[in-house]
């Protein structure tokens, strides 16, 4: 019994696991929320999507590795002056990590960042 204790932790955090698969499945991993304090409602961006009042994560998704191929390395969800964006981290094949931020809403480019 104690020599399975370490794994008891672990099979603790499969639920927490699956609860963050299941929340961003629909449109991609959504990393983190945060911005300016200023913090989007998950579901109301979700409903937007779905009454056509921004564009899906899938699409922005696709636009912006046209247009810097990589490895898309995560999606993080801002929400800045009211506007959700879309800040997409891409690691280039040169090696290179790349920021995008997108607006939601139009998927007008809003920044690029190379680090």
């Amino acid at each position: 019994m104690y020599a399975l204790r370490p794994y008891l932790f672990l099979l603790s955090l499969i639920p927490a696991l699956f609860a963050g698969w299941t929340m961003t499945r629909a449109d991609g991993p959504v990393h983190s929320v945060e911005d300016e304090n200023e913090h989007p409602d998950l579901d109301r961006i979700r409903k937007l999507v779905l009454q056509g009042k921004l564009l899906p994560l899938a699409t922005l998704k696709a636009n912006v590795l046209k247009t810097w191929p990589g490895e898309l390395i995560g999606i993080r969800v801002d929400q800045e002056h009211g506007n959700v964006i879309y800040e997409f981290r891409i690691l280039r094949s040169a090696g290179q990590m790349t920021e995008v931020e997108v607006d939601a809403k139009t998927g007008k480019l809003v920044e690029v960042e190379n680090e």
